[in-house]
């Protein structure tokens, strides 16, 4: 039988090795170039400069939300005297502990948290920051979030493009891109900065969040959601651009105001109309009711608060200075003082005994450190907190019942009782504790003349009288 050899076949043989060769040198070639690429590709992004916006400069187009938060305590988060003092101290804390970096990014993010993105945080006096990240939690930072991470400001933020997110689905600019983003309508946008989480020893320091999404607030048990916007940017009719052709009416304007609880500081740094706002706001949030009966020479009180309009605890926020008492008082018909719990006395600092001896009522959450004994010491030191000694605070739609029994010397004539329950911003207490561990020059170091020259306001949130016979 007779073989039949390809006619080619030396021709093909002596091809394989070189076209493997080529192949090979292709693919190499080919390789080096995608690395070559991705090289570029990385210089560039690394070389690539985030660019902020001014919040002046949105101003020009949406006037009415600059306007509105100009002098929040947003804009003033970096600024902030008593922020700053208890920055001073938290930095000498955290270097005993050998810690001082990690802490200092950890506090100084919430307060500037553009500066995280660029490597800015420290030094933690801002010298290295730019003015846009000085200026707080401004619009750059919210309306370019893409995605919340988790607590203290853990946040994915869109830093090249110039898309800028919110509530609506058919907004339009000539000076930016949009994007809708249902993100922007829901508490959770706010639950990265207002869940605030001790990054070394993990203390849950300020939960804001969590306690609205464990109120009837979320949703729970079948009660209509109310989100954070809906209270602190409440929505009405308006226009958020004042541009002609871009400003749509709306009918979910969110107001940039963000009221809250800090009657002082506001104040201090001269935006009265965001201190009234947030008087207002303290004012809408408890109910108040008082029960009176005479025993024989003794009359005794049951005092209701209902937390009725907060959608957290009263009070939140920061836990070591915010205050929120039952001021108790009864006079006779000269007005002479029978009883009384929840003064405050000459420096400005509340009682904390009542005249007849016994506690005032004083809703707070206090922090502290475990002692070697398992007990754990109330502490002002934010860095080494630990523990919390109590929680005593009002959860959203929830009653707090507290009782006074006092004597009633005999002929006295009517009672007059006055009941009120009361706010301030930051105590005496933690307020000296600053200023006793910042050295002049320091940052926060004119606290104490703050405090001398403009108290915290006390905020009446709540009255009632009643006219009691004696016998």
């Amino acid at each position: 039988m007779k073989s039949h050899k390809h006619p080619n076949l030396p021709l093909i043989i002596f091809s394989i090795p070189l076209l493997i060769i080529i192949l090979a040198i292709s693919f190499g070639c080919q390789r080096k170039k995608e690395e070559s690429s991705r090289k570029t590709e990385k210089t560039e992004t690394k070389e690539k400069e985030i660019k902020w916006v001014s919040p002046a400069t949105c101003g020009t187009c949406h006037s009415i939300n600059y306007q509105d938060w100009n002098g929040t305590m947003h804009n003033e988060a970096f600024n902030d005297p008593l922020y700053l003092a208890s920055l001073t101290v938290t930095q000498k804390d955290a270097a005993t502990i050998g810690k001082e970096e990690e802490v200092m990014k950890f506090c100084v993010k919430c307060h500037a948290p553009l500066a995280s993105f660029t490597n800015h945080l420290l030094p933690f006096d801002g010298s290295k920051m730019t003015p846009v990240e000085r200026e707080g939690i401004q619009c750059d930072f919210c309306h370019r979030v893409t995605k919340v991470l988790g607590d203290n400001t853990r946040v994915k933020l869109d830093l090249y493009s110039n898309i800028k997110r919110g509530p609506y689905k058919d907004s339009y600019s000539n000076f930016h891109r949009t994007a809708y983003s249902k993100l922007h309508t829901t508490s959770e946008f706010c639950s990265d900065c207002h869940n605030v989480t001790n990054p070394i020893n993990g203390l849950a320091v300020e939960r804001t969040y969590d306690e609205w999404q464990n109120s009837v607030y979320s949703g729970k048990e079948g009660h209509k959601v109310i989100h954070c916007q809906d209270c602190h940017m409440k929505p009405e009719h308006g226009y958020p651009a004042d541009i002609p052709v871009f400003g749509v009416e709306r009918k979910n304007f969110y107001r940039h105001d963000f009221a809250g609880g800090n009657t002082w500081i506001t104040g201090v740094l001269g935006a009265t109309d965001q201190q009234q706002k947030a008087i207002k706001m303290l004012q809408s949030a408890a109910k108040l009711s008082v029960g009176a009966h005479k025993e024989e020479s003794q009359l005794n009180l049951k005092v209701t608060v209902f937390n009725e309009g907060a959608g957290h605890k009263l009070p939140t926020g920061f836990p070591e200075g915010r205050l929120m008492w039952l001021h108790v008082i009864a006079r006779d018909a000269q007005g002479i003082i029978i009883f009384e719990s929840g003064a405050m006395d000459a420096s400005g600092k509340l009682s904390r005994t009542a005249t007849d001896g016994g506690p005032v009522k004083v809703y707070e959450i206090v922090p502290g450190i475990k002692q070697p004994d398992g007990t754990v010491k109330k502490s002002f030191h934010l860095a080494l907190n630990d523990s919390i000694v109590s929680d005593n605070r009002i959860p959203p739609q929830k009653k707090d019942e507290t009782s006074y029994n006092f004597s009633i010397p005999a002929g006295i004539g009517l009672v007059n009782l006055e009941v009120s329950l009361r706010y301030q911003s930051a105590s005496k207490e933690f307020v000296d504790f600053l200023t006793e561990n910042v050295s002049p020059g320091e940052l926060g170091s004119n606290l104490k003349e703050i405090w001398q020259s403009y108290p915290p306001p006390v905020v009446e949130m709540e009255k009632v009288t009643k006219k009691i016979p004696s016998s």
